[in-house]
């Protein structure tokens, strides 16, 4: 009987150990005050192979190498990313000034013109109005050069565009047979989940050797996971992606 008992045990505790695997994926940024900010509706993928192994192989196999960005228009999109952060920057100092501007007026309506705590606000009044027109024309300003300089290169980055993705179709046109060849020899299966509004993707898989891939476009670049992690079932294995383990890529 105790025999029996401990081969049930044992032979449980060896499918539990078999099988799936549970993965819990963070996506988050960093918003305008610091903070951490979760990315929803964004697809994870579990990949049990280096998809950028294969990118690399089937470049090298082509022979000729990715034409480059030249270093002008990667300047060019810098300026105009920092032009783009500026101009987000005094919008926010606007929108904080105008709310402080809406509560100091709320709070005057109360009291007494002749009083003292009425006079300290009046003048506190004047001071952020001030400040807000300040915020507003520095708004402005920041996002006329964000046009201009958006608006003299985007030609240039069409054609950059134009050849580096002719490039890409002939290199990597045998990429899908590749990443289902590259599976298949895994003996493992792709896992697939979106983040919810809490930045969470959860995906099963067996144990394993994988890479937590995805991809999230901003206004001026890419940002490219591709984590390798080894998931050996047990408790869940938990990750989260964000600025300082992605790659940044520029939308060219």
């Amino acid at each position: 009987m105790r025999r029996s008992l401990f081969s049930l045990l044992a032979g449980t505790a060896l499918l539990a150990a078999c099988g799936p695997a549970e993965v819990v994926v963070t996506v988050e940024l960093q918003s305008a005050d610091g903070e951490p900010s979760p990315v929803g509706d964004l697809q994870v993928e579990l990949i049990p192979f280096d998809r950028d192994a294969v990118f690399d192989s089937l470049e090298t196999a082509f022979g000729q190498p990715e034409p480059e960005i030249p270093a002008d228009v990667l300047e060019a999109q810098q300026a105009i990313a920092a032009a783009q952060t500026e101009w987000q920057e005094q919008l926010q100092r606007e929108a904080n000034l105008r709310e402080e501007l809406q509560g100091i007026n709320a709070e005057l309506e109360t009291l007494a013109p002749n009083s003292g705590r009425y006079r300290v606000l009046y003048q506190d009044y004047n001071d952020a109005e001030r400040q807000y027109i300040a915020a507003e024309r520095a708004a402005d300003a920041a996002f006329a050069e964000f046009e201009e300089l958006s608006a003299a290169n985007v030609a240039v980055a069409d054609s950059i565009r134009i050849v580096r993705e002719a490039w890409a179709n002939d290199a990597f046109a045998e990429v899908e047979l590749a990443f289902m060849q590259r599976e298949e020899s895994t003996g493992l299966d792709t896992a697939v989940d979106t983040t919810d509004a809490s930045g969470i993707a959860r995906l099963a898989v067996s144990p394993g050797t994988y890479w937590v891939h995805a991809r999230l476009r901003r206004a001026n670049d890419e940002l490219y996971w591709n984590e390798m992690v080894e998931i050996t079932g047990g408790d869940p294995f938990v990750i989260t992606l964000n600025v300082d383990n992605a790659e940044s890529r520029p939308l060219i």
